[in-house]
């Protein structure tokens, strides 16, 4: 038997200031297995932000993490920085609560739907901006090729087609 596709086990994490401890995690467990769709539901402020951040290892200067990650059989807490941007860029992905906060006013929608494919996979602009258009048609968007030219801001109110 394969080894599960995420295992988490008694995770931990705890934010460390000068003047004290803030204990955020406390033994987070759970495992998700291939073909597996797994909702982490609470109230605000329980943690399921925090606990995929730290999947991620994305959590900010100052936290300490202790427990296991593991994707795949490998450790997430023990890789690499080279190891880790793989990881990120192929393997994992999140959708971050308040996408504006994420989002750069200065780049074009297209510039952040082809990014990590140009950037991480060495794939050429033009075809997967011809992808990018595709896809957006498929979805209904309309004008897919002037969208990608656009600003997030100058998408309000575009609608999709029926």
């Amino acid at each position: 038997m394969s080894a599960p596709l995420l295992e988490i086990a008694d995770l931990h994490a705890s934010l460390v200031t000068k003047y004290r401890r803030l204990d955020l995690l406390n033994g987070v467990s759970l495992t998700l297995d291939r073909g597996e769709a797994l909702g982490l539901v609470g109230e605000s402020g329980s943690g399921k932000s925090l606990t995929t951040r730290a999947v991620l290892r994305m959590l900010a200067p100052g936290f300490q993490t202790t427990g296991a990650i593991r994707y795949n059989g490998e450790s997430v807490l023990d890789m690499g920085r080279e190891r880790l941007r793989r990881f990120r860029a192929a393997d994992v992905g999140m959708i971050f609560q308040d996408p504006r906060a994420h989002v750069n006013p200065v780049h074009t929608v297209g510039d952040f739907l082809t990014e990590a494919l140009v950037r991480d996979r060495g794939l050429p602009r033009a075809d997967v901006e011809r992808r990018a258009v595709q896809l957006l048609d498929e979805v209904g968007v309309r004008h897919a090729e002037r969208r990608l030219k656009q600003y997030p801001h100058e998408l309000s109110g575009v609608c999709c087609s029926a």
